[in-house]
């Protein structure tokens, strides 16, 4: 009976996995990741500067993320999306086998294991989509792990760092978690080592090999098409404050409460555990936890990073505080139950799957969320011209309307953005200011402006004189310049009537591209 409840509980675990990694909505930077990277950096077609807008076309583009937007777009082109949705599906499976190989290594009991595996798969499952940020989760989870085991690093562990550094530096901009987390463990070993008394004479042995390491990861980072200049443009990113993209926004308790219980429970069991458990504890993993909580709170896209740490780094410690609690409680409830429980996390798991999408080998575009009907348009009536829309729509408009449409920015951001532009675009959207709304639309060649319905732009842009509401839809409102767009405004006035905000499920969702 143990062996079947066992299986059940597995599949149970392998059933929650799927329903957290296969989420096929479009993410808002998926054309960019898609699209943006079609060549190599020494082909031709390799793109080095701001192509794709109007306000700054020749700037430059520092893309840290080249490597893991090649792959995307030669798994896109090769297999199409069911391509995309398998190999984000795939890393999630790899975490979680190496979690959960963590946590029998760590002789993490079966019921505090499925408990403890629950709670982190949920927690790191937040924003889980189809962005370069995945490559940040393996090559963390790798260094972690290899930093918890090698108690005696050797040159492994330095050639390890170099090829780790190399290859996350041109994945994803992130790569610099890595450094952090190297040298926290530098500086915790040395103080262990530097405070011995006596001194054995190897003292000094793992942090003399974690310098090493630190001191290759940082040349190997710079082996980019970009070198050096990426460092640069990290330290410089970093003070740049980002209030309108919310998953950069610092974590809330009262208001992000019921998206982030996960977090929150994850971190109160990590807290009391370091306390209560008599495992040793190394100073490093304990720092770097309390780093990533700390990153956790201020910026919320650091969430599931808080897990990944604590998957690798406390599970000796969940075992020895709450292990045998948690087993007496579970031992105290019927065979029967326990295996009705697995089987209603299965159950309920694969049916919030098929319920969040019949088409499970698509990326669904939800028109509730994107402009579809607005941009079809503008592509049937073939229009160019310049527009200025909502962040999150960037990268939409430009895989669905470049060339003939540029944007004003999108997600790329201050990679290939200076920092007017940014200001000139927040103040567009959240000033409300006449003079805000000048010089966005009058400093710039800007002739088309296309935001959110129920944003207050629309109001200001309604009573602005040049400018016409040509098309709307439920979610958005395209304005066109007057002096610049006058027949399109004749014709979609006549071909296309107001759209009803209430669509079946095959017309509430577009599928991508």
């Amino acid at each position: 009976m143990n062996r079947k409840l066992n299986i059940l509980a597995l599949a149970a675990v392998l059933a929650f996995a799927l329903l957290q990694f296969s989420d096929n909505r479009a993410d808002v930077d998926l054309w960019g990741n898609v699209g943006f990277v079609r060549s190599l950096p020494w082909q031709d077609g390799f793109l080095r500067a701001n192509t794709f807008s109007y306000t700054e076309p020749d700037h430059q583009w520092l893309n840290h993320e080249w490597l893991a937007e090649y792959l995307f777009h030669r798994l896109w082109s090769t297999g199409g999306n069911p391509a995309l949705i398998l190999f984000k599906m795939s890393i999630g499976m790899a975490l979680l086998a190496l979690f959960w190989r963590k946590m029998r290594r760590d002789s993490l009991n079966g019921s505090t294991a499925f408990l403890t595996t629950i709670l982190i798969l949920s927690t790191i499952g937040y924003g889980f989509s189809t962005r370069p940020h995945l490559f940040t989760y393996l090559a963390l989870a790798a260094l972690l792990t290899v930093l918890k085991r090698s108690h005696e690093p050797g040159t492994g562990y330095v050639v390890f760092c170099f090829l780790l550094a190399v290859i996350w530096a041109n994945l994803h901009g992130a790569f610099f978690i890595g450094a952090i987390v190297m040298l926290v463990h530098l500086a915790c070993d040395s103080l262990v080592a530097f405070s011995r008394s006596p001194r054995p004479p190897d003292a000094w042995r793992r942090p003399i090999f974690l310098l090493r390491g630190l001191i290759v990861f940082l040349a190997g980072s710079c082996l980019t098409p970009n070198g050096f200049e990426t460092w640069k443009f990290i330290t410089q990113s970093a003070g740049l404050f980002r209030p309108y993209l919310s998953e950069w926004a610092p974590f809330n308790l009262l208001l992000h409460l019921a998206d982030h219980a996960d977090f929150v429970v994850l971190a109160l069991l990590c807290v009391v555990a370091l306390f209560v458990s008599r495992k040793p504890k190394q100073a490093g993993a304990v720092v770097t936890l309390f780093v990533a909580l700390v990153a956790a709170l201020l910026l919320r896209r650091n969430i599931p990073l808080f897990a990944l740490v604590a998957a690798v780094t406390m599970p000796e410690h969940f075992s020895d505080a709450f292990g045998r609690g948690v087993e007496t409680m579970v031992r105290r409830l019927h065979t029967g139950l326990r295996g009705s429980l697995a089987a209603a996390l299965l159950v309920a798991s694969l049916f919030a799957v098929q319920w969040r999408s019949p088409l499970p080998c698509t990326i669904v575009v939800p028109r509730t969320q994107y402009p579809v009907e607005i941009v079809e348009r503008l592509q049937a009536e073939d229009v160019h011209g310049n527009l200025l829309t909502f962040f999150d729509w960037g990268e939409y408009s430009i895989w669905k309307l470049f060339p003939a449409c540029r944007v004003f920015m999108d997600g790329r951001l201050d990679c290939c953005y200076s920092r007017s532009v940014i200001a000139d675009y927040l103040g567009f959207f959240y000033d409300n200011a006449p003079d805000a709304m000048d010089r966005a639309l009058d400093a710039y060649p800007t002739d088309m402006v296309l935001v959110h319905a129920g944003d207050p732009v629309v109001d200001s842009m309604m009573n602005r004189p040049g400018w016409t509401c040509a098309f709307r839809e439920p979610c958005a409102v395209l304005f066109v310049r007057d002096s610049v767009h006058g027949e399109l405004i004749r014709r979609l006035h006549l071909q296309y009537p107001y759209l009803p905000a209430m669509l079946a499920y095959g017309r509430e969702h577009a599928i991508f591209p």
